[in-house]
């Protein structure tokens, strides 16, 4: 197993990115992150040679994480015609924001409380935008949506409004509302 992969990294990656997600980037420290880890300061030290590191390595963690999810639930809407199995994708945020924990975006958070000093950390939360459209994009000519670029973007896009819509109206059905529309425009397109 390689250090990277260590369980006392994993371990301090998830515990970092839970705390960053719950408290704010600059409310935690690095004694913060040790004793959710259940390790020494300098054990953080060893794995992450700064708070910034361990910001972006935990905010990188997380997209891997969300990547997957998103595959996993897409996968398992085999069944569905292709239409309404990229739909789906508004359920899967519906999911995943009903749990109690949902505060908005990560990535988008971070971005926002360390702007504009670190731009590393907007480079990452761009990144994660942009896996996340090219997701999209493989989708929509899965499902044979024609022009699955502009449709990857529209959907981006709608699922961005009904981020910033569920976390300041504290309603997690924004996202029902945004399939609605990306149905609907799926729709037009085929009349």
């Amino acid at each position: 197993m390689r250090a990277v992969d260590s369980p006392t990294r994993i371990r301090i990656l998830k515990s970092a990115s839970r705390l960053f997600y719950r408290k704010g980037v600059r409310a935690v420290s690095m004694d913060d992150v040790a004793h959710a880890a259940g390790v020494t300061k300098m054990t953080v030290y060893q794995h992450f040679r700064s708070k910034k590191v361990l910001l972006i390595d935990s905010l990188r963690a997380r997209q891997e994480e969300r990547q997957e999810s998103l595959a996993r639930y897409i996968a398992g809407t085999a069944h569905l015609p292709p239409v309404e199995r990229l739909g789906s994708i508004f359920d899967w945020l519906y999911e995943y924001w009903t749990r109690g924990d949902w505060r908005g975006c990560p990535f988008v958070n971070a971005a926002a409380e360390m702007a504009p000093e670190e731009d590393a950390v907007r480079k990452v939360a761009l990144e994660s935008k942009v896996a996340l459209r090219n997701s999209l994009e493989e989708f929509a000519a899965d499902a044979e949506i024609p022009d699955p670029e502009k449709t990857a973007d529209a959907l981006l896009l709608l699922i961005e409004g009904a981020t910033t819509m569920a976390m300041l109206e504290k309603d997690p059905k924004a996202a029902l509302r945004a399939k609605a529309v990306a149905l609907s425009m799926f729709q037009t397109r085929d009349t």
